[in-house]
């Protein structure tokens, strides 16, 4: 994806669409993109199986196909995955992606629900404010460990200087 994407705080946003087409009976396409109607319009699809605004679209994207590797024809983002006809149920790791990719969707979604008087880019906002909030806290625990890590090795070091001082001064007792 282009630096032109939108991203909110260090978190990406974009489509993640599952779809057919009639010149690959059998197989769906699982893809992302930034701009979903005009990507639709380029692939002409048979059935548009799912499109859902999502967080980090690549890495969900990545994950399904690594998930679905052994189905997929080699260089493609196309998988051998049964979809039936539509009100047909089809094959059951076609259910599971459908099901899985509405789940990562709902993500995004259950923010907007949580607030229904909010307008898109209210929405958009509160996702940036609680991805900053997400970034504090994750500096907060960097800053925890470190101060931590930092404390343990004075101890060490006390520990050390004691065992020696400990040392020098059983040398020194009369035997």
């Amino acid at each position: 994806m282009t630096s032109s994407n939108p991203h909110f705080g260090n978190v990406e946003l974009g489509f993640l669409y599952v779809i057919s087409h009639h010149n690959a009976p059998g197989m769906v396409k699982i893809g992302i993109t930034q701009r979903p109607e005009g990507r639709m319009t380029e692939l002409e699809p048979q059935v548009v199986w799912a499109r859902v605004l999502c967080f980090e679209p690549r890495k969900h994207e990545l994950r399904l196909h690594a998930k679905y590797a052994e189905r997929r024809l080699p260089g493609t983002e196309w998988f051998r995955i049964e979809t039936g006809r539509v009100g047909v149920r089809g094959d059951q790791e076609f259910d599971e992606l459908l099901k899985e990719v509405y789940e990562i969707g709902n993500e995004v979604l259950s923010l907007c629900i949580h607030h229904p008087n909010k307008s898109v880019p209210e929405h958009l906002d509160y996702i940036k404010k609680l991805n900053h909030q997400q970034m504090m806290i994750a500096a907060t625990e960097d800053g925890i460990k470190q101060a931590a890590l930092k404390e343990v090795t004075r101890l060490k070091a006390e520990v050390e200087l004691l065992q020696k001082q400990m040392a020098e001064l059983h040398r020194r007792l009369p035997r």
